[in-house]
């Protein structure tokens, strides 16, 4: 199904007290009722930008980017964030999404969040989507490095007339402005691109 923006409703209740602006009630649907979003949290206005907001839902249509990607989706998740001067950070907490897509079931589960310098917080995100899994996590610690692990089963459930299996695992330790690649590849035909097999490993470091 392709969204059909034009046709949404949005309701808000709230009221704001002396900088803090407290979303009591925030809904989202179509006229149709079959996608719909609720919400509720706070955004604190200051010094510093900052806002903890609840989103669930029943379930929802995911925008047709082609006609190779749809889906539907339904859970909840928290978002909660700040921005003061040039440091921000974004985490998501409580993440529980499932529905499917493609035809296959989908999944998405954990915590995780990304802030200024690209630095990871502490993370443990997964995510089970078309047949893919990857993998985010990181101690949210200063100088110890995140980790991005990736596994796609069947190349061609993402670009059609494609073919093949991946594995890919990135480890970026932005303080030191590292970052560490391996992975293998077998059977790949992508964009006459044509690999029985193989490895990779590498390394990219970046000074300011």
């Amino acid at each position: 199904m392709v969204w059909d923006y034009e046709s949404l409703e949005l309701a808000l209740t709230g009221r704001h007290e002396q900088g803090l602006i407290l979303l009591e009630d925030l809904q989202l649907r179509d006229l149709a009722g079959t996608n719909e979003l609720r919400g509720a949290g706070e955004i604190l206005l200051s010094d510093e930008l900052r806002w903890s907001v609840q989103l669930e839902s029943s379930g929802f249509d995911l925008p047709q980017l082609s006609e190779f990607a749809f889906g539907r989706l339904q859970g909840s998740i928290q978002v909660n964030g700040t921005v003061q001067d040039e440091t921000w950070q974004v985490l998501v907490d409580a993440v529980d999404l499932r529905g499917d897509i493609n035809g296959l079931p989908a999944r998405i589960n954990g915590f995780g969040g990304l802030g200024s310098g690209l630095q990871i917080a502490n993370s443990n995100l997964r995510v089970d989507l078309n047949g893919a899994q990857l993998l985010l996590q990181s101690s949210g610690v200063r100088g110890q490095p995140g980790r991005l692990e990736l596994t796609v089963a069947d190349l061609g459930r993402w670009q059609p007339g494609s073919r093949g299996q991946l594995q890919l695992q990135a480890l970026w330790a932005p303080d030191k402005q590292q970052l560490r690649l391996s992975g293998a590849l077998e059977d790949i035909e992508w964009g006459g691109l044509a690999i029985e097999q193989g490895y990779c490993r590498g390394g990219l470091s970046c000074f300011s």
